[in-house]
This record gives C-alpha cells, structure tokens and sequence, in this order.
C-alpha cells in the first residue's frame, strides 16, 4: 500500500447541531436581544393609534423555564385598563438540547389570553432562534388584539 493513499478528514458538517447537552452553550442574553429587536415591531404597528401608551421591554427567568423576554403594553394610568404583554417563553423540553417555545399576547393583572402562538420544539441553538423568530413574527401580526385590549374599558384591573 502505497503512502498516497491517505485520505483526507472529512470535515465536521457545520450545520448539524451538537447533540451533547450543550444548552449552557446558550446566550440567554443574545435570544432576548433577538426577541426584543423582532417584537420591537408591535410598537411600530401600534403607537400611530396609542400615541399616549407607556412601552417598556423586559426579561426574567425561573426554575422552569430559560427566559421569558417580553413587552408591556400599559394604557394611560387613569384609565384603569389593564396592561398588555407580548411575550415568549423559553423552556427546557425532555430531550437535551431541545427547547421549547411558546408565545402570547396577554393582560398582565387579568391573565386574559388574547392571542396565542402554538408551542414549538426544536434542538440546538440554531433552530432556537429561527423558531423564535418565527414566533415574535405571529405575535407582530397578532398586534391588532393589542390595540384593542388598550381600548377595552371591561378590562379594568
């Protein structure tokens, strides 16, 4: 056998996700930037007929889920009508390194449900945030149930 026949390493196939566990390798903080910059569209489809609300964005995250990066939608003060939120929710899914992803647009205090994304599973971190992206686009669309919880004056706090 002659020495030229050494064959070169095939490369690993860059698109094919790490099976290993690796959620750690997640940035929380660069999912929430994604999430914010997607949903920061709501604000755009909805401040020419809200000009007098309050947006703020924001996250956190608990014992069950990774991150729920949101925004808050809040009527004047003295209306009394209860805050909306557009949100997702990241958790961990049975499987290592699979993730799954829920949205909604809902009242803060009064939890009414207005709009809801169905859950999505995915693993690795790549179909994460495309699955995010995905999920902050519904919910952009869904921007019309906003406008009208903010003018509802049944949904009193």
């Amino acid at each position: 056998m002659s020495n030229n026949a050494i064959q070169k390493p095939i490369p690993r196939l860059t698109s094919v996700e790490p099976l290993d566990g690796s959620e750690n390798k997640i940035d929380w903080d660069q999912i929430d930037r994604i999430v914010q910059a997607e949903l920061a569209a709501i604000d755009r489809a909805i401040i020419p007929s809200q000009s007098t609300i309050r947006i703020r964005g924001g996250s956190t995250h608990g014992r069950t889920w990774h991150l729920f990066s949101y925004r808050a939608f809040e009527p004047q003060s003295d209306t009394g009508i209860d805050p909306v939120i557009a949100g997702l929710t990241f958790a961990a899914a049975k499987e290592s390194n699979t993730f799954s992803i829920s949205g909604d647009i809902s009242g803060e205090s009064l939890g009414d449900v207005l709009f809801e994304v169905p859950r999505h599973e995915v693993t690795g971190p790549t179909a994460l945030i495309a699955a995010a992206r995905d999920v902050c686009r519904k919910l952009v669309a869904g921007s019309d149930k906003i406008v009208a919880a903010l003018k509802d004056t049944l949904r009193q706090q």
